[in-house]
């Protein structure tokens, strides 16, 4: 599989883990779950994304900066997380 979508469901940190066990997924969307910190860091283990939307979320700045480190992405969407001022700086320092 090659894209996976799961948009508003309930996933949540857990469920993140498990899905980050996907390794040849590249393009996926989990719009308005309950993903925060944690999950976005079990999902920057997946190295093959090139596409990620994860917005409507609950990441903060600890997430975006595990997140911005993923540098095969091309295509990324953080909207309506949790995301402060610490979190767009240290994207901008991957950017």
């Amino acid at each position: 599989m090659r894209r996976c979508i799961l948009n508003h469901n309930r996933i949540g940190n857990v469920d993140a883990f498990y899905l980050s066990k996907m390794k040849k997924i590249e393009i996926l969307e989990l719009v308005g779950n309950q993903i925060g910190d944690t999950g976005a860091a079990h999902i920057a283990q997946m190295q093959a994304i090139r596409a990620l939307d994860l917005s409507s979320n609950q990441i903060g700045d600890a997430g975006t900066a595990t997140i911005a480190q993923m540098l095969q992405i091309t295509n990324l969407n953080l909207a309506n997380n949790q995301i402060g001022d610490a979190g767009g700086r240290q994207y901008c320092s991957y950017a």
